[in-house]
């Protein structure tokens, strides 16, 4: 059986890629922030799909239900630009899901792709 990252083609690659980038980035920016400064990577095979499982302890700000929108950043001026291209890409890709989640003190960013 042929798994489903050998059956991606290079421009789907480069978008998950450039995903895992900006939340990977946000994850460990986020943890630096807190007292246990914890990030997880998880990669599951479910069903004919895969599940990345991106998980970080964080502190919740002012604007975090903003989060996705441009501009929207706790990191200063310059900033803010990251969620709100992962989202442009998610809405053009339909081989892609993503959801968040917030469990205690631990954001979790979760991305599926679909077979």
């Amino acid at each position: 059986k042929k798994s489903v990252f050998n059956k991606l083609n290079e421009s789907k690659i480069k978008v998950l890629c450039n995903l895992i980038g900006i939340y990977f980035d946000n994850a460990i920016e986020a943890a630096v922030e807190t007292k246990k400064k914890s990030v997880s990577l998880e990669i599951y095979e479910i069903n004919d799909g895969i599940k990345i499982v991106i998980s970080n302890t964080f502190k919740q700000s002012e604007n975090f239900e903003k989060r996705n929108e441009r501009g929207v950043t706790t990191k200063g001026q310059g900033h803010g630009n990251g969620l709100y291209y992962a989202s442009n890409l998610i809405s053009r890709n339909n081989w892609l899901e993503t959801s968040q989640e917030v469990i205690e003190d631990f954001y979790i960013q979760n991305i599926t792709i679909k077979n």
